[in-house]
């Protein structure tokens, strides 16, 4: 189940507020503020108030300007969103080369649905549909749902191929099955139209065993770490890290019953496999991550 949080879109530029309002609606999650948040020096804590008078005391927020989206950090210095996106141009001339794409092993048949659970900034999933798959992105995250709604409606993202749900990975992998189960009188006639050929899941962040080196995960980070309460106690929502792991322990055992064909899991190479059982069907290895696959042949 979603939290009930609330967190600042900053409008940098007053001729960006309708659009602003457009983004804040496709989560109802966000608020439109033209006072600027200011960083206070308790990183921990997060509370927050949407009087300006009390300073802001997460690690990363939304600013709209009239150039586009960024990400205010901390950290770094203002990230533009299209930067966050400029490595799938780096990516898909050697389309054919990428571990990703080797991993998954499209097959040359048509319609191929792919879910990806885990969206974050959707960086793999516009790989995967540069790769002619239809995929869909899951993103449970306030913020980085709003992020993706953007990227696809500045066009960062292939829009033709890439589906947006802001929701829970597991209630939506749930409603997808009983709803299967419930209206379909000849089930495999329609297995295709309802369930995906390939899930894709990426729990790295929830490993602290992970190593975060690169500007756009620690980015994500910062942004999962602000999920802070709309109540005005402002008890924080983040989860516990073991929970987090059991989360992701219970989302891949989920998704192996669902896929029609495969699971394939991003791990870290220093990291073991997400479960004990079973043993991956086979693996893609880079220097760095590798792609751990588990064939399902689920035909129910």
């Amino acid at each position: 189940m979603l939290s009930k949080i609330l967190y600042p879109l900053y409008v940098a530029d007053s001729a960006m507020l309708p659009y602003a309002h457009i983004l804040a609606e496709f989560t109802h999650c966000l608020y439109v503020t033209q006072d600027k948040p200011v960083f206070c020096d308790e990183p921990n804590n997060h509370n927050l108030s949407t009087d300006p008078a009390i300073c802001y005391k997460g690690c990363a927020y939304l600013q709209l300007a009239k150039d586009g989206l960024y990400i205010i950090s901390r950290q770094f210095n203002p990230t533009h969103i299209r930067e966050i996106y400029s490595v799938l141009a780096k990516r898909q001339p050697q389309l054919h080369k990428d571990l990703l794409i080797q991993a998954l092993k499209i097959s040359s048949k048509k319609n191929v649905q792919v879910w990806d659970l885990t969206a974050g900034f959707g960086v793999d999933a516009g790989l995967i549909a540069s790769s002619d798959c239809y995929v869909t992105m899951v993103e449970k995250n306030p913020i980085l749902a709003t992020i993706l709604y953007h990227a696809l409606d500045q066009g960062y993202l292939p829009k033709a191929n890439l589906q947006l749900v802001f929701g829970d990975s597991m209630a939506f992998l749930q409603e997808h099955r009983l709803h299967s189960k419930a209206h379909n009188d000849d089930f495999e006639i329609q297995y295709n139209q309802v369930v995906p050929n390939i899930i894709y899941v990426d729990p790295m962040f929830n490993d602290k065993k992970n190593a975060k080196s690169k500007k756009s995960m620690q980015l994500i980070e910062m942004l999962c770490m602000d999920e802070i309460s709309a109540s005005s106690e402002g008890i924080s929502t983040e989860m516990p890290q073991s929970n987090m792991v059991d989360e992701s322990v219970e989302l891949f055992n989920l998704a192996v019953s669902t896929a029609r064909d495969k699971v394939v899991v991003k791990r870290d190479n220093k990291q073991p496999s997400l479960v004990v059982a079973p043993k991956p069907s086979y693996g893609v290895q880079g220097k760095t991550i590798r792609y751990d696959v588990y064939i399902t042949n689920n035909r129910m």
